[in-house]
């Protein structure tokens, strides 16, 4: 397993400059984009060799929470970045916003459509909720087989779940690795069994972005259902080392 450092950012207000961005070498950045002119900006500081995932979602000015709009805003995207971004994910949490499951995936099929044969990853938008593996479970059954392979992967929010005991056996209430198995197991609906790769990004600067082969784990059971929220009357992890993101993709 490799770790590698990736850093969650905003490209409207929270952007590293070139020169922190050097020191710390990230392989991948993620933000949020508002507006494409603004994304055009960030790509064009971003050094050689750092990665990027772009978040969309409604706050996007294309597409203003009116999901009709977003067919036009994703070809937008795709024109003006198809073949300059890595890696675009779909939506945000949203099944903690009440989006419904259909939503979400009309959502990222348009983004597929948009971006097949540019090389971008298109993922799934992201679950956080108490009931993450419901809402997954729910978008991949609208997905069915074909549908899931037009995608390259889902994403997944799992607060509080450390990675391998860190920073601290006692903190939060899960262990990353098993959320990511979980969640490529709701996900690996086609035939065959793909492997996964993963990517993670915390906010303490520790290194976070995980490579792994997903080897297959039973995942019946309530304790093998982790969620990406404490139980009740649990402590929370402390902001300072809050997992953010974690997506999961296929590899061929």
């Amino acid at each position: 397993m490799t770790r590698q450092l990736g850093l969650v950012a905003n490209c409207r207000n929270a952007w590293p400059d070139r020169a922190e961005m050097l020191e710390l070498r990230p392989a991948w950045v993620r933000t949020i984009v508002y507006a494409l002119d603004e994304l055009d900006l960030m790509l064009e500081h971003l050094p050689p060799g750092v990665r990027s995932i772009v978040l969309l979602n409604g706050e996007l000015d294309l597409v203003g929470h009116d999901w009709h709009r977003w067919p036009d805003a994703v070809v937008a995207f795709a024109e003006r970045f198809g073949n300059r971004v890595d890696a675009l994910e779909c939506l945000n949490e949203w099944d903690l916003l009440g989006i419904p499951a259909d939503v979400a995936v009309r959502c990222a099929q348009d983004a597929a459509a948009a971006l097949r044969g540019t090389g971008c990853t298109v993922l799934l938008g992201s679950v956080a909720g108490p009931d993450w593996t419901g809402a997954l479970r729910d978008a991949c059954a609208l997905l069915g087989p074909a549908g899931l392979a037009e995608l390259d992967g889902v994403c997944l929010h799992p607060y509080g779940q450390g990675p391998g005991g860190w920073p601290a056996p006692e903190w939060g209430f899960g262990e990353l690795e098993d959320a990511i198995m979980l969640a490529a197991a709701i996900g690996d609906r086609p035939s065959g069994s793909p492997s996964w790769g993963s990517s993670s990004a915390t906010s303490a600067g520790r290194p976070s972005k995980r490579s792994l082969s997903a080897e297959r784990r039973p995942c019946s059971g309530p304790s093998a259902r982790p969620s990406c929220h404490p139980p009740a009357g649990s402590p929370g992890p402390t902001p300072a080392a809050r997992l953010t993101s974690v997506a999961i993709r296929r590899s061929a």
